[in-house]
């Protein structure tokens, strides 16, 4: 990336790297997933086929979270702030790493334009999620709609690395194509659909395991509980 760029600071440089990227190949693709160093591919699966059935389906995957995540989703949408019917976009559902970072490469003039990119490259910040952005812009602009998994969690859910954590609403998960998620999570999720491993590198150090359990485990049953109508 050019140092007019990246500027005198790394703050939001996952997101100008990525859109930086992006940018330069809009034009040669139909379709681009933008995936980490830490992903492993666990089955073989027609890429091409799974972009369109995603741009067809026009369904995101959300989830309440335990953590307030207001300032990642509020920082996204500033974005779209003088867009007509942005309230749209103000759900209580996070979307993060619920779905692949599928973009498609027609929309992407449209949607540089859309958040002034030029203008913009260089004022990203780490709230700044690259796919949350363009995740808003296909809401607002392409007819994309945000589906409740049934599970609350922490952050996005098919991110969580500590499966206990995980809050059961209902099976409104079942319904829908997950195409992602974290190894502790494969056993519970997988699916003839699921072909990516992410975020391998994050794993839960032993001895915070004990930890964990005991300083999570009474407010979980009492929210379980209360999500359930108990």
């Amino acid at each position: 990336m050019p140092e007019n760029v990246i500027c005198d600071k790394l703050d939001g440089i996952i997101t100008k790297k990525k859109f930086f990227a992006l940018n330069l190949i809009k034009d040669k693709y139909e379709y681009a997933i933008v995936i980490d160093s830490e992903t492993e591919f666990i089955r073989n699966v027609n890429i091409e086929d799974v972009c369109k059935e995603y741009f067809k389906n026009k369904v995101l995957l959300g989830n309440r979270t335990i953590f307030d995540l207001t300032g990642v989703k509020n920082s996204c949408k500033k974005y779209f702030s003088d867009c007509i019917g942005n309230h749209v976009l103000d759900s209580e559902l996070y979307l993060w790493f619920n779905q692949p970072c599928i973009y498609e490469m027609s929309t992407l003039n449209d949607f540089f334009e859309k958040i002034n990119y030029n203008k913009n490259i260089k004022k990203f910040t780490w709230y700044d999620f690259d796919y949350y952005i363009y995740m808003y812009y296909l809401i607002l602009y392409k007819n994309f709609e945000i589906k409740d998994i049934g599970i609350v969690s922490r952050c996005g859910v098919f991110e969580e690395f500590w499966y206990p954590s995980l809050i059961f609403v209902n099976d409104n998960w079942k319904k829908f194509n997950i195409y992602l998620c974290q190894p502790e999570l494969k056993k519970k999720f997988d699916n003839n659909k699921l072909f990516m491993i992410i975020q391998k590198d994050k794993k839960m150090p032993k001895f915070r395991i004990l930890r964990k359990i005991i300083s999570w485990f009474i407010p979980v049953k009492e929210l379980r509980h209360k999500l359930r109508g108990g």
